[in-house]
């Protein structure tokens, strides 16, 4: 009964019998101790050992410890005194945390120049709408401290909009539905909780988009003798598949980042919902590609739709869900550890190990 062996481990320690206590222990430490029951004893023997003036197996004693639990924190109100100081020598902190993550995204357009076929631009009325996209990858952080760590994402990311240009020739009416398709690969300094169950965090960075592949699906009506008392009279629409329009657009894209969210303890993993705004800073449309195909040749499209695309930036809304499954790595702290105001910033209040 590994309980009872703790129990009488215990009483030997209030006893003042420390010599024992070891060759007690390694029989359930070696097979039979539960998770917590494992820690208590190595917290038994941190305290033995620093008693007898054994500073190398104490440090072992702790390390396995960790190893045990890699989010334990010594704290004054449960554990001895000299194990708290004892654990300040020590990290958990990963060096490298994965993550997972899917969800969706809206796209709304910064509009730098309106382009159109009309011989009067300024006639046509052209409005954009907002559709759903996803957005499905993963990344992972480099901690640089308890609260500090440098970011990076891959994702795929599906962007859609739609555009409707009314007024063409007066009456007529083209609307078009764009898809993106991006790999977005954003780089980001983020700051965080390190401490309880919900942990929040904001971060901002560039983030760099490249173009896979995009898509135009439009549709043009013709429509005659409009009338405010008898209706409109409309011909058949000409409808048109997705059509690629890859060749108009540049491959490299780039933005502004900024996000937050809070991720939630479970176990030593967690999972998070992430909020991030990318603000374009390019433009998107090669103006030179506007009136012509992949070939180079005059596109047949712009006649039969009456339309161009327009020159614009891309910006994003996403929001994911993910799963963060930290790689512990239980170790002495090593270099120097910067205290103070500095120190606070960096590794929390206490300077502490990381949960």
């Amino acid at each position: 009964d590994c309980e009872a062996t703790l129990a009488v481990a215990t009483g030997e320690f209030n006893a003042g019998r420390f010599f024992s206590l070891p060759s007690i222990l390694q029989g359930c430490l070696e097979k039979g101790f539960t998770n917590e029951q494992r820690i208590r004893a190595y917290i038994l023997l941190c305290q033995v050992y620093l008693i007898n003036d054994n500073p190398a197996e104490a440090e072992a004693s702790y390390l396995k410890l960790l190893q045990a639990n890699p989010e334990y924190i010594a704290t004054p109100e449960i554990d001895p005194i000299d194990v708290v100081f004892l654990s300040k020598k020590f990290t958990t902190r990963p060096i490298f945390t994965p993550h997972v993550k899917f969800g969706i995204n809206t796209t709304f357009l910064s509009n730098i120049h309106s382009n159109s076929t009309n011989s009067e631009p300024a006639s046509v009325q052209s409005n954009y709408y907002l559709k759903p996209g996803f957005t499905v990858g993963g990344g992972i952080d480099w901690n640089l401290s308890d609260r500090i760590s440098l970011g990076a994402d891959a994702s795929f990311s599906s962007l859609k909009f739609s555009r409707s240009v009314r007024k063409i020739f007066d009456n007529d009416r083209s609307d078009q539905l764009m898809s993106l398709f991006w790999l977005d690969i954003p780089l980001y300094l983020k700051f965080q909780d390190y401490k309880g169950s919900f942990r929040p965090y904001g971060y901002a960075g560039y983030g760099f988009h490249f173009k896979l592949a995009a898509t135009s699906e439009r549709t043009y009506l013709n429509i005659e003798n409009p009338s405010s008392d008898q209706g409109q009279s409309t011909q058949s629409p000409t409808e048109g598949t997705a059509e690629s329009i890859s060749h108009k657009q540049y491959f490299l894209n780039q933005s502004l980042v900024f996000g937050g969210g809070v991720k939630y303890k479970i176990g030593k993993n967690y999972v998070f919902a992430d909020l991030r705004v990318q603000l374009g800073l390019t433009n998107v449309t090669k103006n030179s590609e506007l009136f012509y195909d992949d070939s180079g040749s005059f596109a047949s499209d712009v006649l039969k739709y009456n339309t161009v695309i327009d020159s614009y930036r891309v910006n994003s809304i996403n929001l994911t869900l993910g799963y963060i499954f930290p790689v512990y790595n239980p170790r002495k702290k090593g270099g120097w550890e910067p205290k103070g105001f500095i120190g606070k910033i960096l590794y929390g209040n206490n300077n502490s190990v990381e949960q």
